[in-house]
């Protein structure tokens, strides 16, 4: 899995929002955060729905988002976990030194 995708798992699982945007060949991922728009190319969404860790909603009279799927929402929280760890560690050596 690339960085780009651990990114995008992560982000959803904090919140953040994926919709496929008609006609276009990129996907919009609203960061809740910061209240931005990022834009994500397809092939990388149709690579995490071929993993399995994402799934496609559709709804009617609204665009079609896509959302963690139980394994997606697994591994997203595994990679938040590793974050936060990975966090301390150079925090403390940072105060160390």
């Amino acid at each position: 899995m690339t960085p780009r995708q651990r990114q995008i798992l992560r982000r959803l699982i904090v919140g953040d929002l994926l919709w496929e945007i008609p006609d276009s060949p990129y996907f919009s991922q609203y960061n809740e955060e910061t209240g931005k728009t990022l834009r994500v190319h397809g092939d990388r969404i149709n690579q995490l729905a071929e993993l399995g860790l994402i799934a496609k909603v559709s709804a009617e009279q609204k665009l079609d988002c896509w959302q963690l799927t139980t394994h997606g929402r697994q591994l997203a929280g595994s990679l938040l976990k590793g974050q936060k760890k990975s966090r301390k560690r150079n925090t403390a050596a940072s105060s160390a030194g």
